[in-house]
């Protein structure tokens, strides 16, 4: 993992505060891990705070999403279990230009992000409620054109213009560490 800092200036009311944030950075490689889905819940299980970072193949995009709950890789069965949070959101950074981007806050809190049961965790990756999610019948998602956006409206406003499912050419997860001191 690679480790890094950054400082982040927050007005709340007249007074300005700087938050110390910094991450680490999960990184997932193809010659490694083949960008299987299972090798998410493997390294991401109890890891809270984390951005998932997806390069749409052949559209210059980048979405994502924040999750401030933990991955839980741990649930039994067949029956995938929603959470609740109000600060979850997902995003769409378009084209390299940062005024086309579109950053969509959760609308439903109680459908906030999606956590797979074992069961389904060699096909499925991280689950922003049922609008955005990563998914591979071949278990690599460079191989399937499986990942999904729907606007089923968990989420304020839509991140794509188009609801055709896509593959993904790369992806990361940054874990987000609030007052990073990199001593």
């Amino acid at each position: 993992m690679v480790e890094s800092g950054f400082v982040c200036s927050v007005r709340i009311g007249n007074s300005l505060t700087k938050i110390v944030l910094g991450c680490k950075i999960i990184d997932f490689t193809e010659s490694i891990n083949e960008f299987a889905p299972k090798t998410f819940w493997d390294i991401c299980n109890g890891h809270a705070s984390t951005v998932v970072i997806m390069e749409v193949k052949g559209t210059n995009e980048i979405l994502g999403g924040y999750n401030p709950l933990i991955w839980d890789a741990n649930i039994a069965g067949y029956n995938n279990r929603l959470e609740k949070t109000d600060d979850s959101f997902i995003f769409s950074l378009k084209n390299g230009n940062i005024q086309n981007s579109i950053l969509s806050r959760v609308k439903f809190s109680d459908k906030a992000i999606l956590n797979i049961c074992k069961n389904y965790q060699h096909n499925n990756d991280p689950r922003f409620g049922y609008d955005l999610y990563m998914h591979s019948p071949s278990s690599n998602f460079t191989l399937d054109n499986n990942s999904v956006y729907n606007n089923n409206g968990h989420y304020e406003k839509p991140i794509r213009t188009t609801t055709d499912n896509f593959p993904i050419v790369d992806y990361e997860v940054f874990k987000i560490i609030r007052n990073f001191d990199p001593r």
